[in-house]
């Protein structure tokens, strides 16, 4: 099997870990105790080993999927000494920028190699998760990293725009380019929302209250994304589609 059914499988899987992640949010704005508070990352640690072991046998990516699963362990690790005052929020911050960046790095070689995506998707993720190692670099309450927000939230609503218009022009119109655009309009509407959000906290337009209560209605609206890319009934694919000459009046 090349993929999980999408419809059980991958749901099940994205619902689990977002509700983990969600439910550390919850705890930790309500102060929590950090007992109370490692539930969800001891959850979550669980949650993507029992993952890595169920696709072992059936996923054609594995190593791709392994290298995230070992990036994500390690997050929720670091997560956890966070949680129990172990380490601060410079170190976490810093820690998931340049990990981040390597992980990506090396995503990036395994999947070109592998011809498991083309070109330009490499260069397209790429750009955002570098675009975020920046804003987490520069999590710290000052003008500096106000600026840099803002010059990041249009780098990043740049790459969306230029990203969709080749969509649009190299891949040929139907369901696939369909679900394609879905996609990217999803993750463009959750992360400009978290961008412009970080902005306005950093320039004291929004409380810090109000700044918790808008992570929640983003981590909200991502939940909704992953169950209407299931209900439409969306597949997993590689994508690795080839340049078509395409009817410019269809598009």
């Amino acid at each position: 099997m090349t993929c999980m059914p999408f419809r059980s499988h991958s749901l099940l899987w994205s619902l689990l870990v977002w509700t983990e992640v969600f439910v550390y949010t919850i705890t930790t704005q309500a102060a929590s105790s950090p007992l109370v508070c490692s539930i969800p990352i001891v959850a979550l640690l669980v949650t993507v080993i029992a993952f890595v072991a169920f696709v072992r046998r059936e996923s054609t990516q594995l190593k791709s999927l392994i290298l995230f699963a070992s990036w994500g362990c390690l997050i929720a690790v670091v997560l956890l000494l966070r949680t129990w005052t172990l380490v601060d929020d410079t170190f976490l911050n810093l820690y998931i920028t340049v990990t981040g960046l390597l992980t990506s790095i090396v995503w990036c070689v395994i999947s070109h190699s592998a011809h498991i995506s083309e070109a330009t998707w490499h260069w397209y993720i790429w750009s955002n998760i570098l675009i975020i190692a920046v804003c987490g670099a520069f999590n710290h309450q000052t003008n500096t990293a106000e600026k840099y927000y803002i010059l990041n939230t249009v780098c990043l609503l740049v790459v969306q725009v230029v990203y969709i218009w080749f969509i649009l022009h190299r891949q040929p119109s139907g369901t696939v380019r369909c679900r394609h655009l879905w996609r990217v309009a999803a993750g463009t509407l959750v992360s400009i929302t978290l961008s412009v959000t970080s902005i306005l906290q950093r320039s004291e337009v929004l409380t810090s209250e109000q700044w918790q209560e808008s992570i929640v209605v983003i981590e909200i609206i991502l939940g909704v994304c992953v169950v209407i890319d299931a209900v439409i009934g969306f597949r997993q694919q590689p994508i690795n589609y080839l340049p078509l000459d395409v009817d410019n009046n269809a598009l």
